[in-house]
């Protein structure tokens, strides 16, 4: 078997009845789709509500999925190649339910690494925003304001700028696969193409909450989940004391439900606490870890209760 060709360590599809207006395109590029599960909620919700996200005015949308695979092969050279053509052609359906979106001109993807350190660049800072999915990049906080400053995750010393956000490993939660990326506001796009992240407002508005929450610059998600996670637990005991476990099932508004039937559909609604979070985290005023964790407690009791 010859070796594959160079176009087959990428697959693109695109929108042929689009007009493309480079001058109103914003780009989405996404680290990390190389299994199922991940692009089966992009296509079931996530990608949707990203690009809800970004202005009407940016009537073109360019994606590129991306993700770095080992394939490993101890016999032969043209295995590797065979496994890397069926890997390609397997993410084609994928790719073409992204151009299926009225305002998506082109999809691709690729096992080559997108080059980071150029993006932004490229785009003079603006149009374009990186889904981490594949948790790859670090967020460094040194100056005032947080200005975009990033480095990999395993080379810490490198940095660079890129209008980046993570918010989590997709299939792990239902907070993570149903909420955060599909119904929140994660970033803003304003009329300049200038993107504002969460991560970025986050820490202009607590800058000291973030400084005390030592890990923020990894995961910065996890300063909402654990104020949803001490929620959860506070909710749990309450609902052990009046039903006598998180299994028994009652009447509720939402129908015949146990503790987590309640629970994730108050955390997929439109009112969801999560919303309810980061709208604090965002405001210019300052709110403790446990004041916060007390107004969404609150929140969240009286619609399960």
């Amino acid at each position: 078997m010859t070796s594959i060709p160079r176009e087959h360590t990428h697959v693109t599809r695109t929108n042929h009845t689009h007009i493309l207006n480079p001058e109103n395109t914003f780009y989405i590029y996404t680290t990390g789709m190389y299994y199922g599960v991940a692009f089966d909620r992009w296509n079931k919700y996530i990608r949707d509500n990203i690009i809800n996200n970004i202005l009407m005015n940016y009537n073109s949308i360019i994606i590129h999925h991306s993700d770095i695979i080992d394939f490993i092969e101890p016999y032969a050279p043209q295995f590797i190649n065979k496994q890397k053509y069926e890997y390609i052609v397997s993410k084609v359906a994928y790719i073409e339910a992204d151009v299926d979106h009225p305002r998506v001109f082109q999809s691709t993807f690729t096992y080559n690494r997108i080059d980071m350190e150029k993006l932004d660049g490229i785009h003079n800072g603006r149009n374009y925003i990186v889904l981490d999915i594949a948790h790859i990049i670090n967020y460094i906080f040194t100056e005032e304001k947080y200005n975009n400053i990033v480095s990999y995750t395993n080379n810490p010393d490198q940095h660079f700028r890129l209008n980046c956000i993570y918010f989590g490993v997709i299939g792990n939660d239902v907070e993570t696969d149903e909420l955060i990326p599909s119904k929140q506001n994660l970033f803003e796009v304003d009329h300049m193409g200038n993107v504002i992240t969460y991560i970025k407002r986050i820490y202009e508005n607590h800058r000291d909450l973030v400084e005390s929450y030592g890990t923020f610059n990894y995961d910065p998600h996890k300063i909402y989940h654990s104020i949803l996670f001490n929620c959860k637990r506070y909710l749990e005991s309450i609902w052990r004391e009046n039903f006598g476990g998180l299994f028994v099932k009652i009447d509720h508004n939402f129908g015949s439900c146990d503790f987590d039937d309640v629970y994730n559909k108050i955390i997929i609604s439109d009112n969801s606490p999560i919303g309810i979070i980061l709208s604090l985290l965002s405001n210019d005023f300052v709110m403790s870890i446990d004041e916060i964790t007390e107004i969404v407690k609150n929140d969240m009791f009286s619609i399960f209760f």
